[in-house]
């Protein structure tokens, strides 16, 4: 669980090779982003790279619990990044995607909600 990072970390860094990596929120199915947004900068030469929002936010389990594809960036270095999380107090996640099944019940506490970092 080396790259599963609680979005209210402040300047949590994380060892990353060049490529392409998806971001994963981890908790549930149903998401709402809001104004919510990771940048990792580059340590060595200061170069800021955004993440995306995913095309296809594919769901699935990871370390037993559900996650959900919500962005995802290209690196074009290797090394060091620090993650900034943008207005992480406007991501909503719900266990479930599906309202009947939930309804405000299942809401996931904003201070419990990761992020799963991975290519």
């Amino acid at each position: 669980m080396d790259n599963v990072v609680n979005i209210h970390t402040p300047n949590a860094q994380l060892e990353l090779l060049a490529g392409d990596y998806i971001i994963d929120v981890l908790g549930g199915f149903g998401v709402t982003l809001g104004k919510f947004a990771i940048c990792l900068r580059h340590l060595e030469s200061g170069e800021v790279f955004t993440c995306k929002r995913s095309k296809w936010p594919i769901q699935g389990y990871a370390f037993g619990k559900r996650k959900k594809r919500i962005l995802s960036v290209a690196l074009d270095y290797s090394g060091l990044y620090e993650i900034q999380f943008i207005k992480p107090e406007t991501l909503e996640l719900r266990e479930s995607n599906l309202f009947l099944f939930g309804g405000f019940n299942d809401i996931v506490p904003n201070k419990d909600i990761t992020v799963y970092i991975h290519s």
